[in-house]
C-alpha cells in the first residue's frame, strides 16, 4: 500500500454545495447504509488530512460533522466557486477535493494521487467517460486562474484545465491501485442510491488491500525492557550509554604503555615495575606511569596512560618485574570505549519486532525502558447453536468449538491481546448483542466465525445489516473463503469467516494477521512468498478461483520442497493453487506463505 501523504501538507475538502434538484432532497444528508451519505466522505478524508474544510452555503445543516465550514465568495456559480472558496481558504498548499456523494471513496486511491507530485497544478482521474474534477488534488497556483474564470463568467471547470498544468490519471493507472472503479460512483437521484452495488468477490490481493484501509495504529505505551520481547517500539532506540563505556582489556596480562617497549629485543630485554593488579569490575582510578605496569584482568577498565595489554603467556615475571623482549603495538589487545555502540546509536529502529538479542543490546547500553506500539485488542466470536463449550456441557447434535482455543492462539502469537466474546446461537438477537459488547469494549478488530452460508440460520451478515454495517466485501475469489465479508460497524471492523477450523486457520494468517502487524506499525505486515518444488502432485475440484492448502516445507538436496501434509502432520505453509491450475505435478514449482513458528 502506498504510502500516506503528509497529513499537513495537503487539507481535505468536500464541496456541498450542490442543490440535489434531481434528487429531490439533500442527497448529502441522505440514509446510506445508516448514515448520512456525507459522512462516508468525511470519515475517509478525516484518517488522511490534519487539515478538513467543508464548502458549504448552509453550515447550520453541517454541524453534526464538527468540521470548518466556509461559504461560496462567488454565488451561484457552481463548483467552480466551491473550488475557489476552498482553495482560497485552507492553509495547505493543496487540497484533495471531493464531492459529498461519492459512497465509496477509497483511501488508498486518495493516496495514490496525492503522491502524484508537487509540479502539477490539477491531478485527477481521467475515465473512459470523461474526467473527474470533483476528484482530484488541486494546487493553491490555480487560485488566479479560477478568478479570472469566475470574473469573465466562465464556470465550466473542464475549462479551466487548458490554463493549468494538468496530470490525468489513466484507468490503468487507477485499477493498478484498486480492484475496480466504485470509487467514482456519484449519487444524482434516489434510484442510484438503491442501485449501489454491493462489493463483488475480491481477489485475495485486493481484499487485502481493502482491509488494510481500515487499520489505525495503536496508540505508545512504555514497558519495561524484560516485557519487550516481540514488542515494536513506535521510534528508533537509541543507546543512552556507550558499549563499552570505558576500554576494555580483552586478554588477561599486564597493561604497558607501548612507547615503553620501543626498544625491548631478545638482547635487550625491557623491565617493568609491576604495581597492581586491576580485576574486571574494579571501579577505583589506577594511572600507570613511565617504566610500571599492572597486572589486568579480562574486561577490566585500561588504566590511565596504558594503551596496549601483554598477555600473561607472552612476558617473564619474577621478583615483582616484568622482562619483555619484544615491543608492542599501541591498541593491542584492547576494546576501546564506544567499540560495540556509541551513546546515542540507533540500536533499534522502529517497526521491526523485539528479537532476545535486541533485548541483550539494549540492556547493555543501558535501556531500561522504551516506548511500543500497545497490542492491539481484537475480539472473537464462535456462533452456531451446535457449538458446545466442553465435553461436560455436550449434548447430542452438538460439537465442541476449536475455533475459540485456536483463535486466541492464533491472535497470542500474532502480538495481539485476545478478547473472547464467547460463543452465540444463531439468532439475531444473540449475534447483536455479542456485536455491541464488542463495540462497548472499544475494539477496533472482530472476528466471527460460522453462519456465512446460504441456510435460514447463517445470520452474520443479516446481523451485520440490521446494525447498519458497511460491507467492504462480500465474498472472496478463494477456497477457503468464498463465504467470508468484512464490514465496519461504526469503528469496528469485523471479519466473518466459514466455520470450519482448517479454513479458519488458513485466512486468518492471510487476512487477519497482516492487520494485526499493521496496528503495531509493523513494516513489513503481508506474508512473504517463497518458491519451492513440489515432491507430490496436488490437485482441487474446481478451478477458477485461488486454492489455499496447508503444506510442508523442507529443504532437499540443497532446495527448498513441498508437500501436502500427512495425516497428523503439522503443517509450517500455506500453499497457493493459481486460480488457472486445477492439477499440480509433482515437479511443479509453487508458491507457499510461510507459517510463523
Amino acid at each position: 500500500m502506498a504510502p500516506a501523504p503528509p497529513r499537513a501538507a495537503i487539507a481535505g475538502v468536500i464541496l456541498a454545495g450542490g442543490t440535489s434538484s434531481r434528487f429531490g432532497s439533500n442527497k448529502a444528508l441522505a440514509d446510506y447504509q445508516g448514515e448520512p451519505l456525507i459522512t462516508r466522505a468525511a470519515t475517509i478524508l478525516a484518517s488522511l488530512f490534519d487539515e478538513l474544510l467543508l464548502v458549504t452555503n448552509t453550515p447550520e445543516v453541517y454541524r453534526f460533522l464538527g468540521w470548518p465550514m466556509v461559504g461560496d465568495l462567488y454565488r451561484n456559480a457552481g463548483p467552480l466557486a466551491g473550488l475557489h472558496a476552498a482553495l482560497a481558504t485552507i492553509t495547505a498548499e493543496r487540497a484533495m477535493v471531493v464531492a459529498c456523494d461519492m459512497p465509496n471513496l477509497n483511501a488508498a486511491l486518495i493516496r495514490f494521487l496525492c503522491d502524484q507530485g508537487t509540479e502539477w497544478d490539477v491531478v485527477l482521474p481521467r475515465l473512459a467517460n470523461g474526467r473527474e474534477p470533483l476528484h482530484a488534488v488541486y494546487s493553491k497556483r490555480c487560485l488566479p486562474v479560477i478568478e479570472r474564470h469566475l470574473a469573465m463568467e466562465q464556470r465550466k471547470l473542464w475549462r479551466l484545465f487548458a490554463d493549468l498544468k494538468v496530470r490525468e490519471v489513466g484507468e490503468e493507472e487507477l485499477l493498478a491501485v484498486v480492484p475496480d472503479l466504485s470509487p467514482f460512483h456519484n449519487i444524482n437521484r434516489p434510484e442510484d442510491l438503491a442501485a449501489v452495488p454491493p462489493p463483488g468477490p475480491l481477489s485475495l490481493t485486493a481484499a487485502q488491500a481493502v482491509l488494510r484501509q481500515q487499520i489505525i495504529p495503536t496508540v505508545a505505551e512504555t514497558v519495561p525492557l524484560a516485557a519487550a520481547l516481540g514488542r515494536i517500539p513506535v521510534a528508533p532506540v537509541r543507546a543512552p550509554l556507550a558499549v563499552p563505556p570505558f576500554c576494555q582489556s580483552t586478554r588477561d596480562g599486564f597493561a604497558v604503555r607501548s612507547r615503553d617497549l620501543r626498544p625491548a629485543s631478545a638482547k635487550h630485554p625491557v623491565c617493568l615495575a609491576i604495581r597492581g593488579e586491576i580485576a574486571a569490575g574494579d571501579t577505583a582510578s589506577h594511572r600507570l606511569g613511565r617504566g610500571e605496569t599492572l597486572r589486568i584482568m579480562t574486561g577490566a577498565r585500561l588504566p590511565i596512560g596504558a594503551d596496549a595489554v601483554v598477555p600473561f603467556e607472552a612476558v617473564h615475571e619474577e621478583n615483582g618485574v616484568l622482562r619483555l623482549t619484544a615491543p608492542l603495538r599501541r591498541n593491542s589487545n584492547l576494546r576501546p570505549a564506544g567499540t560495540d555502540c556509541r551513546a546515542d546509536q540507533v540500536l533499534t529502529r522502529a517497526s521491526q519486532p523485539l528479537t532476545p538479542y535486541d533485548l541483550a543490546r539494549l540492556a547493555t547500553a543501558g535501556v531500561t525502558h522504551l516506548p511500543v506500539h500497545a497490542r492491539p485488542r481484537v475480539g472473537f466470536l464462535c456462533t452456531g447453536s451446535e457449538l458446545a463449550t466442553d465435553a461436560a456441557t455436550l449434548q447430542p447434535g452438538q460439537i465442541i468449538s476449536g475455533n475459540r482455543p485456536l483463535l486466541r492462539a492464533l491472535l497470542q502469537q500474532g502480538g495481539a491481546e485476545p478478547v473472547d466474546l464467547g460463543r452465540a446461537p444463531d439468532t439475531v438477537a444473540a449475534l447483536t448483542a455479542a456485536l455491541t459488547t464488542a463495540q462497548s469494549q472499544g475494539l477496533s478488530l472482530c472476528i466471527t466465525t460460522g453462519g456465512m452460508g446460504p441456510g435460514k440460520y447463517d445470520l452474520v451478515q443479516h446481523t451485520l445489516t440490521q446494525l447498519g454495517g458497511r460491507f467492504l466485501y462480500h465474498s472472496l475469489k478463494v477456497r477457503p473463503g468464498k463465504a467470508t465479508l468484512a464490514a465496519m460497524v461504526g469503528s469496528l471492523l469485523v471479519l466473518a469467516l466459514p466455520g470450519p477450523p482448517p479454513a479458519v486457520h488458513l485466512l486468518f494468517h492471510e487476512l487477519i494477521a497482516p492487520l494485526i502487524a499493521q496496528a503495531q506499525g509493523k513494516r513489513q505486515c503481508l506474508p512473504r512468498p517463497i518458491r519451492a518444488t513440489l515432491t507430490t502432485p496436488v490437485q482441487v475440484r474446481q478451478g477458477g478461483v485461488l486454492h489455499l492448502k496447508e503444506a510442508v516445507l523442507f529443504p532437499l538436496a540443497g532446495s527448498l520442497h513441498a508437500r501436502l501434509p500427512r495425516q497428523g502432520e503439522a503443517a509450517n505453509a500455506i500453499l497457493h493453487i493459481p486460480a488457472n491450475r486445477k492439477t499440480l505435478p509433482a515437479g511443479a514449482v509453487v508458491t507457499l506463505h510461510p507459517l510463523p513458528r
